[in-house]
């Protein structure tokens, strides 16, 4: 699975450091950070905004989704600035 996103539209007048890239889990509501899925203070993954993951890691703790669920993923932009939204 390839996760993108676009770099934040307001970055507080500072380029982007790092992203936290988390990922929900089963119970619906819980979004978890794993950087083994996508580490976003990796260089590449920054300038790129983009991971590959093995879905069969989301089948597993801490997410233990069902084969075939959706996967959401929630991005956070981090900079001298602070963090976004």
């Amino acid at each position: 699975m390839i996760v993108t996103w676009s770099a934040p539209i307001n970055n507080g007048g500072a380029s982007v450091d790092s992203y936290i890239v988390k990922f929900r889990t089963s119970d619906g509501s819980t979004y978890v950070q794993s950087t083994a899925a996508c580490d976003g203070s990796n260089l590449l993954v920054v300038g790129q905004r983009t991971c590959t993951i093995p879905q069969a890691q989301f089948t597993t703790s801490p997410f233990n989704l069902e084969w075939g669920s959706s996967i959401y993923a929630n991005i956070i932009a981090v900079n001298i600035a602070g963090s976004s939204v």
